[in-house]
């Protein structure tokens, strides 16, 4: 029987659990956000044998619980557990040196946000994300080619869940964002 999955690579870096991952959609770069209060961006051979961890993104004080890149900016979100989103923007050149620029551009707080955990997604054509703060609400950002200037355009309704919100994704061509929730539903 032939195998359907081979284990290529065990990335070790991080002091502390691994608690998201998101491979970028179109360079060879995959993030991981952790209990140790960092993100890093690891660049990988396009057949996975080599995995080398080309920036630590540090400045969290809490666990890094969400890490989405925009499938077109050099942009990299990340959501903590309670903490504030961040923006960071990256360079996409690098790989001679296997070091990458990684700058935090924007710290998103706002007065909806209590603090639980904050979950991000990008828009996959626009220059959109949306963050999630428990079960409170959502909100929906525009930001700037740079990503250090955000503004919001948009709150999804209050105590849209009656448990935390889990996950988000918006839908590749249709104005959609799905949201799953700890409550057993999806909306």
């Amino acid at each position: 029987m032939a195998e359907i999955a081979i284990l290529k690579s065990t990335l070790a870096g991080h002091s502390k659990s691994v608690l998201s991952v998101a491979f970028h959609p179109t360079m060879p770069l995959l993030a991981t956000g952790s209990e140790d209060r960092t993100a890093k961006l690891w660049r990988f051979e396009p057949d996975g044998s080599t995995v080398t961890c080309v920036a630590t993104l540090e400045g969290n004080t809490n666990r890094v619980i969400s890490v989405a890149f925009h499938p077109t900016a050099t942009i990299l979100a990340t959501g903590g557990f309670r903490e504030a989103a961040k923006l960071w923007r990256f360079s996409p050149d690098g790989s001679a040196s296997n070091n990458m620029l990684a700058t935090c551009v924007k710290t998103i707080e706002g007065d909806m946000y209590d603090g639980y955990r904050w979950i991000v997604a990008f828009h996959p054509t626009a220059p959109l994300f949306a963050i999630s703060s428990g079960e409170i609400s959502a909100k929906l950002w525009r930001f700037s080619p740079d990503g250090s200037t955000v503004t919001c355009v948009a709150t999804l309704e209050m105590n849209l869940h009656s448990q935390d919100i889990s996950s988000f994704a918006f839908h590749a061509t249709a104005p959609l964002l799905a949201t799953g929730s700890y409550d057993m539903t999806a909306k």
